[in-house]
């Protein structure tokens, strides 16, 4: 087996921790995405083309999207493959492996053992992490597990030197993991000469502060080129790599790189208001730099004398992310630095709740008290009223919390990766009562007076009672329930990743009406994460192929449809908020959009930061008279005024991606964030 053959490596290993280097081989694989059509046939051939061409590697090592959809019969026939090869074979997450998954990454777990793993092997300490972030596409380090990785690192052996791997790249254009510079500033001081990425399918190489970062192309049946997979033959002194394309049968030789990361030094401090100064080796820089603000880059600047100087007129108030790059003997060094403004009073951080871990489940706030799910399987409760924002109690909900909590007058209601739902005391956290699903539940909770209605990856809608827990009634989907259902005149409504719509009396659970949705059935993309909004008899929502869509509460029929422009990117995951006719959504594209509640026809159009693109998400919009608040992939949270046209106000929250929707509290707006974080911020 696999993964037996993997645990007995590991232990065996394990007892060279202490030992130099010896020279030895191995492999990586990227993105096969088995479960699409023609990959089972990519990976065996690959498999057995190592066998021929290189039988002298210890193991292989898989960057991720393992799987098209993780679903457990991807897993089922990529386990099988694997069990045929003659050597170990060491996976990571990738995003395909859990985007779409309906056990969040309990699948990954049961083929393959934690997502994160650390083996030795002859004197080298590998790392693998997991980088894949559930529900999205993004990647992201998590608090946790960089603790962890910095353990580790520590702990490796002294004669030897580590090699990371991961699925998302660092450092590459595209911005793909939200908290990558803290990454490369904690392996920038270890030994650390080789990270192994993939998700290009690209062969993609590059150094930064002496690491050697390597994309692995990809054995499935696309990327450039396709076929192709990464060799690596390890010395003491360097590590020479291959490029082998199994289809062409070639092999290309590259430069080797060394096993030594050393590289100087660079070092960037604040000096004064929005100055800064820039170090190589101890001496200030003069020459040519990149400078990276808040994801926005510039090239080819001049520094003289290591002084930097920044506009005021480019950022908001907040928590800004200053990277700078400059060339450096066959690397390039590279060095962030957090800093904060606060240039506009008017807008203000008033407080930061403290979380171990990054935050997805939108906040809730009921009275004084803040409640938040986090990805370390934690609910907490902080009480507002108090100046320091004190804890109050946090629960173990066992595995990741993505479903947002629902707040009755005693309970909070919530669903847990684990595939539970739980029901807790709003006071002390207890668990008042738990139901078991048959998957993990990333849904969130509808509660009403008497029922708790919610979905599962199990492809059920549970209609639960809110008292006890015990089930009412289910209904079976063909996929994946994510979306919170809305509930109008005795229905209920929701959409699933099967890429139908579905109508079902909410006494009982039989189905009134079912309809398709998006015109990709492929899915990739479905009516599955815009939660139902209800305008009077009618069902407000967007698709995944980027369609505003409106359809009658009675017969499913569509009364409208607001398809995009050419080459424009409008909602796809926002759920809608309704003012005076007006349905207001967050769009891909950076804008806040409002759609004519009758017609559909687009009235509204906001662009939150013109300057550069600030893709809104998963963050569902707060509404508050005249204001939408939202928060953005590249950390920043906006107040757009729905009278003025504009945005009222922002504030920078740099670097974690904001998936989460704000949260009011008296003249306060709580902002969740993949930082390990909830922010509150005033604006007078």
């Amino acid at each position: 087996m696999v993964r037996l053959f993997g645990l007995l490596a590991l232990t065996f290993s394990l007892a060279l921790a202490s030992a130099a280097v010896e020279p030895f081989t191995f492999v990586q694989f990227s993105d096969d995405h088995v479960g699409a059509p023609g990959n089972e046939e990519r990976l065996k051939e690959a498999l057995a083309d190592v066998d021929k061409t290189f039988p002298e590697a210890d193991f292989i090592m898989i960057t991720g999207d393992i799987t098209e959809f993780g679903y457990a019969s991807q897993y089922t026939t990529v386990t099988a493959i694997l069990k045929t090869s003659k050597r170990p074979v060491y996976t990571t997450t990738g995003n395909h492996d859990v985007r779409w998954s309906d056990s969040g990454k309990e699948n990954y777990r049961h083929a393959f053992g934690d997502t994160y793993k650390m083996f030795d092997h002859k004197g080298v300490r590998f790392v693998l992490m997991d980088s894949a972030m559930l529900i999205e596409h993004y990647g992201h380090f998590d608090g946790l597990q960089l603790k962890r990785l910095k353990n580790d690192l520590e702990s490796a052996s002294k004669d030897g030197f580590s090699v990371l791997a991961m699925h998302h790249p660092p450092l590459v254009p595209g911005h793909f993991i939200d908290n990558e510079y803290q990454f490369a500033d904690l392996i920038s001081k270890f030994d650390v000469p080789l990270v192994c990425d993939g998700h290009g399918h690209g062969l993609t190489r590059f150094s930064r502060n002496g690491t050697t970062y390597c994309m692995g192309g990809s054995v499935s049946n696309s990327g450039a080129p396709p076929h192709s997979y990464r060799v690596y033959k390890v010395t003491p002194n360097e590590i020479t790599a291959l490029v082998r394309n199994y289809e062409t049968g070639k092999t290309k030789t590259e430069d080797p790189i060394p096993t030594s990361s050393k590289h100087a030094d660079l070092i960037t401090t604040a000096t004064g208001d929005l100055e800064f100064s820039v170090a190589l080796s101890g001496e200030p820089y003069s020459g040519e730099a990149g400078v990276i603000l808040d994801q926005q880059t510039s090239y080819g600047l001049q520094l003289d004398g290591g002084r930097l100087e920044l506009s005021n007129a480019r950022m908001s108030n907040g928590i800004h992310q200053l990277t700078v790059e400059v060339p450096d003997s066959g690397t390039t060094s590279i060095s962030t630095l957090i800093f904060e403004t606060d240039a506009d009073p008017s807008t203000t951080i008033t407080r930061r709740f403290e979380l171990d871990s990054g935050n997805q489940s939108h906040p809730a706030v009921d009275g004084d008290i803040l409640y938040v799910g986090a990805n370390d399987g934690y609910m907490r409760a902080f009480d507002l009223a108090d100046a320091d924002g004190k804890l109050l109690w946090k629960r173990n909900l066992n595995s990741e919390v993505l479903s947002s909590p629902a707040i009755t007058s005693s309970s909070v209601v919530v669903g847990s990766m684990d595939s539970h739902v739980y029901c807790l005391d709003k006071k002390t956290g207890d668990v008042q009562w738990q139901y078991k699903t048959g998957q993990a539940v990333l849904a969130s909770p509808l509660v009403t007076s008497d029922t708790v209605y919610i979905g599962s990856g199990d492809k059920n809608m549970y209609a639960l009672d809110v008292k006890t827990g015990k089930m009412k009634w289910s209904f079976a989907a063909e996929k994946l329930i994510k979306a919170t259902p809305a509930l109008a005149n005795g229905r209920l409504f929701f959409g699933a990743w099967d890429n139908n719509f579905y109508a079902l009396d909410a006494a009982t659970g039989e189905l009134i009406w079912k309809v398709p949705i998006s015109q990709f059935a492929n899915g990739w993309y479905s009516a599955a994460t815009s939660n139902p909004v209800l305008v009077g008899d009618n069902i407000i929502f967007c698709s995944h192929d980027y369609t505003v869509r409106c359809l009658s509460q009675a017969t499913g029929g569509t009364l409208w449809a607001y398809k995009p422009e050419k080459d424009e990117l409008g909602p796809s995951y926002s759920t809608a908020v309704i003012k005076d006719g007006v349905a207001y959504f967050g769009s891909i594209s950076g804008h806040v959009v409002g759609h004519d509640v009758n017609t559909g026809r687009k009235v509204f159009d906001v662009d939150v930061r013109p300057s550069k693109k600030d893709d809104l998400f998963d963050s569902v919009p707060r509404l508050d008279g005249d204001n939408i608040y939202v928060g953005s992939v590249n950390g920043n949270v906006y107040c757009v005024s729905i009278s003025e046209k504009a945005v009222k106000w922002s504030m920078a929250l740099q670097p974690g991606f904001i998936f989460t929707g704000p949260a009011l509290w008296r003249d306060r707006v709580l902002v969740g964030s993949l930082n390990n974080m909830v922010y509150e911020i005033r604006h007078k």
